[in-house]
């Protein structure tokens, strides 16, 4: 299921679940699955990443040290997220 978060992919159960609104979705749609798949596995190896089981869904847990390391990574891409809404707010 992470990869084809990361790809984008259309999945009616991705849909459903509100993945689209994640902001890693469709963060690698220029590669295809398998090689996503390998960066994935890749992070897990490396210990950045794991992935952890609450409920239904998987949950994706970063270690502390790639905490520090993507928090500004992070930030400005949920800068830029809210940045593109077009909403007009009201003073």
């Amino acid at each position: 299921m992470l990869v084809k978060i990361l790809n984008g992919l259309r999945d009616k159960k991705l849909l459903i679940h509100g993945f689209k609104k994640c902001l890693s979705y469709g963060y690698y749609s220029y590669l295809k699955m398998d090689e996503i798949s390998i960066v994935v596995d890749w992070m897990m190896l490396n210990k950045h990443i794991r992935i952890v089981y609450d409920g239904k869904l998987p949950m994706i847990v970063y270690y502390n040290k790639v905490c520090e390391i993507y928090k500004p990574i992070l930030a400005y891409e949920l800068i830029e997220k809210i940045l593109s809404i077009d909403i007009y707010w009201k003073i």
